[in-house]
């Protein structure tokens, strides 16, 4: 339970780092991001819609960044991301 606080944390720490006006942090937090969504231990997010929400309006955000690497590493994520909300909508039904 403590894990999935700490993640939780980190997961919305990145997210405010989203609207950082350098490009490198916000291409950083999306790299950030999909490592965590990528782990074994996120399994929690298709449980969890409130953190899932979040993440996918950051993602949106970013897909819409004036910068390519941005919107790239946005994109390198989307998948991943979406296969979660599935599951979190596929789980509640």
């Amino acid at each position: 339970m403590a894990e999935r606080q700490v993640t939780q944390q980190t997961i919305f720490s990145l997210l405010v780092k989203l609207d950082d006006p350098d490009a490198d942090l916000r291409y950083m937090s999306l790299n950030d991001l999909y490592g965590i969504l990528t782990n074994s231990n996120s399994s929690f997010l298709t449980h969890d819609r409130n953190t899932s929400t979040k993440l996918a309006e950051g993602l949106l955000k970013a897909l819409d960044d004036q910068h390519g690497d941005v919107q790239n590493q946005a994109l390198k994520w989307f998948a991943e991301l979406c296969s979660h909300l599935v599951l979190s909508i596929a789980n509640s039904n």
